[in-house]
């Protein structure tokens, strides 16, 4: 046997001592706790090099405060099941109280089911330094002297000397080698099962997910419902999704949907895969956990056994795409660690949570993310006891293309008034001095003002609801989210530098320079698009060495923790990135981390764009230049959607002269950035998907250029505005994000063929005079002040959206379609019109003048007649054999028959 597979048993036999504790100790059997001080007296002697003896022995009864004593090395263990604050605080009080300083100076507490992530470290110290008068005060690090079966593993895993790494395996397979498969697999269960207890956000309180829940309501996807009644629309998508005036929370939902006992009125009565989405904070992964705990509790599971994987940690997640159950199984026989029963395993529920994520993590296309789906799909129909539970942001998936699987899909809902309610009147039990009460909640809800409006919109998803809570003052409420976000992490910063509350060893430490870290680690973890960087990598960034320096005796442990449990980071030692002893770091709320992703991301812009020399030059003084700085920061991830949005509200913030003088420098080298195609020469070679970079490069400067200065045109040069209509041309599945907010205000499209399809687009003030547009949509996009003057307009579709005053004058409309616009004071006279038709529109502000001399054939003719605008027709013509004849009265009439 070799020492990988000693290891291996030896991490399986620890994991099965300290589960049988909890197995145990859940039905109030304790007698195995008396037990594991003596098994534990072997593995604390040989990984601490200690010579421990049972002092409950040799005291003939149950001794306080500790267990085993060295004596000669005045080290002390007290082992207990208890994991909680409270019981270590008081073991360390009974020390003192009991005098056990005279027989040792150190302490240990070991924890025979499983320590915590953290413990309150300043309320721990409190304790420790009420030491009574004349005795030494003990020597305790909470992050080193409570321990679990995780240590020793550490410790055992460090020792090179086999021969006594398999005495260790012999020894512990004595004790637990004879287990079942499904004993093996209670350690992960009740791992499973304590997500749901575990501390919201690190709280000091000791406040958990299951003291904080509430659960939110949902709704259906109306693909999925049958044709009865009884339904009415999502508060959240109308027009997609639909709730069940009959319908059960969302977890005893999810109970039936497993049991199949989903109601008959769906489409499809017994379905075994179920979608659920989310917007980010809406709580996708707490409800899973909730349903966790509950299932693992509640069902019987020789029936059905349960694994749940976050899809950000599964290796290679690419092959879902091809084999999506054999990858899914050997993810959890590592997690689980047991060799599994394959034909079970098919018969399993499986837990996928996040698939947006691991189409950040695996740089995927979206049709990539739909094909997991359908994949996944087809697995339950190849193994009828098969079913599976995916999570994921909405809006990553095609809801029309994915129901035709038969999947069941689901949407969360936003908090209302009363489930936010009920949220702040749980928290308020933990955390009496909050300023967001219920009663605060109450009067936004109320409010008439936009802060107050604005709010109520953030006080909807439960992430937002646990941030805003936290702060000591009142949030500002007449700004955006950007703003929100920017008091949220300001008053941190400032908390932690009160006289009071100042972070220890960081004295010397600017607060811009601690902020400056935080950004830069989030931009770090989004760069990486795994949602985390090891502290190794972290450790390397030159910013992070550097920030470093500033300390004496530069100590990550000790410097950069603090920082990352106070600024919404967390350490995750198992993840699938991390190797043996190293750590990945990730925040704990992903819109955390992309409003400081946004923020490094345009400080870096405005800074370097706009520094100067001694001199007063510019020190960036040519495009090249510009494009490393735009490389830095877009080439790799480019910003996603949420990113954009913070963009704009930090951009929309800051000085006006300020925006003007970027989107001048940005200008100037516009030219200069096409002509390389937004590359950076030397690195053409190494590029893999040059176009992807290309297109995220240009969105980003783009969206600089019109967020800062919408008032110009940058397509007066006709060489970049053939280059820049190429880009928006570009189909978005041809390359691997689209650009959510491509800004047209005031360019010139003259004389340039534009097929695309343009959805929540901004073309206030665009010219497309002379413009070729064919085959393209518009939908929902902004309109006004345009002018198609002369455009040649052929198969394209304007779809819930209005034009203000359009001029439209001598343009040629060929077969295309107008649903729900609304036409306000526009100007048709001249245009021709070809087989157009008009559905749902409305003109309002009508100048006759402005409908005169039109071209229409007979189908057109008949649109405008049928919209009874009030408009006379006769002052225009209908085509007719290969001409054009005036429109008479007789002929007007004729059609109306």
């Amino acid at each position: 046997m070799n020492r990988l597979e000693i290891l291996q048993k030896i991490s399986k036999y620890l994991s099965r001592f300290s589960e049988q504790v909890k197995i145990l100790n859940s039905a109030s059997d304790f007698s195995i706790n008396q037990t594991a001080e003596d098994i534990l007296i072997t593995l604390l002697d040989k990984a601490y090099d200690l010579d421990l003896k049972n002092i409950n022995h040799a005291a003939g009864r149950n001794f306080p405060s500790i267990d085993l004593l060295d004596a000669g090395r005045r080290v002390a263990v007290q082992v207990t099941a208890s994991k909680d604050l409270a019981k270590i605080k008081d073991c360390i009080q009974k020390f003192y109280t009991h005098k056990l300083y005279e027989k040792a100076d150190t302490l240990y507490i070991y924890i025979l089911t499983e320590r915590q992530e953290s413990y309150a470290e300043k309320s721990l110290q409190e304790v420790i330094g009420k030491a009574p008068k004349g005795a030494q005060k003990i020597t305790f690090d909470p992050a080193v002297h409570i321990i679990d079966k995780r240590n020793l593993y550490g410790l055992f895993a460090a020792k090179q000397d086999i021969v006594q790494l398999a005495e260790l395996e012999a020894y512990l397979n004595k004790n637990f080698g004879l287990l079942s498969i499904e004993e093996s697999l209670s350690p992960y269960y009740e791992s499973l099962k304590d997500l749901f207890n575990e501390p919201v956000f690190e709280d000091e309180s000791g406040m958990t997910l299951k003291d904080i829940y509430v659960d939110p309501d949902f709704s259906i996807y109306e693909g999925c419902l049958g044709t009865e009644a009884g339904t009415t629309p999502s508060a959240t998508h109308a027009k997609e999704f639909r709730q069940r005036e009959d319908q059960p929370s969302l977890n005893q939902f999810l109970k039936q949907f497993v049991q199949d006992r989903i109601d008959s009125k769906l489409k499809h009565t017994h379905p075994r895969c179920l979608l659920m989405l989310g917007y980010p904070g809406q709580g996708k992964t707490s409800m899973l956990k909730k349903f966790l705990n509950e299932y693992l509790i509640e069902e019987n599971l020789s029936k059905k056994k349960v694994f749940y994987f976050k899809l950000k940690n599964i290796r290679n997640g690419r092959q879902l795409l091809g084999s999506p159950l054999n990858l899914l199984y050997d993810e959890a026989c590592i997690d689980a660690d047991v060799q599994l029963n394959r034909l079970d395993f098919n018969k399993s529920l499986l837990l996928l949570d996040g698939l947006d994520e691991l189409y950040m993590k695996d740089n995927m296309r979206l049709d990539d993310i739909e094909g997991i789906c359908k994949e996944l799909s087809r697995e339950v129909e190849r193994h009828p006891n098969l079913q599976v539970i995916i999570t994921s942001r909405y809006g990553y998936v095609d809801l029309n293309r994915i129901r035709r699987e038969s999947c069941l899909i689901v949407h969360i809902e936003l908090f209302n008034l009363k489930q936010q309610l009920e949220w702040a009147t749980k928290f308020a039990h933990f955390h009496k001095d909050t300023w967001l009460t219920a009663q605060k909640i109450e009067v936004f809800s109320k409010s008439s003002e936009r802060g107050g409006r604005f709010m109520t919109e953030l006080l909807s998803q439960p992430i937002l609801l646990q941030i805003l809570s936290t702060l000591k003052g009142e949030m500002e409420l007449s700004k955006g989210r950007a703003a929100i976000y920017n008091q949220l992490f300001t008053e941190l910063l400032e908390r932690k530098y009160s006289a009071d509350g100042k972070l220890e060893n960081f004295q010397q430490i600017e607060i811009d320079d601690l902020r400056a870290l935080i950004r830069n680690i989030a931009f770090l973890i989004y760069q990486s698009g795994n949602g985390y960087i090891t502290r190794s990598q972290l450790l390397q960034e030159p910013s992070v060495m550097q920030f470093l320096s500033k300390f004496p005796n530069a100590d990550f442990q000790k410097n950069i923790k603090g920082v990352l449990i106070s600024f919404y980071f967390k350490e995750n030692e198992t993840h699938a990135g991390a190797d043996d002893g190293d750590v990945a770091i990730e925040f704990l709320h992903k819109s955390l981390q992309e409003y400081m992703t946004a923020e490094m991301m345009d400080c870096r812009m405005f800074d370097a764009f706009l520094d100067r020399n001694r001199k007063g030059a510019y020190i960036i003084d040519s495009g090249n230049a510009g494009l490393v700085v735009l490389d830095e920061l877009f080439s790799e991830m480019g910003a996603s959607v949420e990113v954009f949005g913070y963009l704009e509200g930090l951009i929309d913030a800051r000085d006006i002269q300020e925006k003007k003088e970027l989107s001048d420098r940005l200008a100037l080298f516009l030219k200069e950035f096409v002509q390389y195609d937004f590359l950076i020469p030397k690195t053409l070679d190494q590029l893999f998907f040059p176009m992807d970079q290309t297109m995220r490069m240009f969105h980003a400067a783009w969206f600089y250029l019109m967020r800062c200065d919408p008032t110009r045109n940058y397509l007066s040069d006709p060489y970049v505005r053939h280059r820049v209509m190429n880009y928006i041309s570009i189909p978005d599945e041809v390359i691997f994000s689209g650009f959510p907010y491509m800004i047209m205000t005031n360019q010139d499209f003259s004389e340039f063929d534009l097929r695309r399809e343009f959805e929540f687009t901004e073309f206030q003030y665009a010219s497309f005079a002379g413009a070729s547009i064919s085959r393209s949509l518009f939908e929902s996009c902004e309109f006004a002040y345009n002018n198609f003057s002369l455009a040649d307009i052929r198969n394209t579709e304007f779809f819930d959206l209005t034009f203000i005053q359009a001029d439209f004058g001598f343009a040629e409309i060929d077969n295309c379609q107008f649903f729900v616009v609304a036409f306000v004071n526009v100007d048709f006279s001249g245009a021709e019109f070809t087989n157009v038709t008009f559905s749902e529109c409305t003109f309002l502000d009508i100048d006759e003048s402005k409908f005169e001399e039109m071209i229409l054939d007979e189908e057109s003719l008949t649109e405008f007649i049928e919209l009874d605008l009030g408009i006379d027709l006769t002052k225009s013509f209908v085509k007719k054999d290969g001409g054009k004849t005036p429109i008479t009265k007789s002929m007007i009439r004729s059609l109306l028959r």
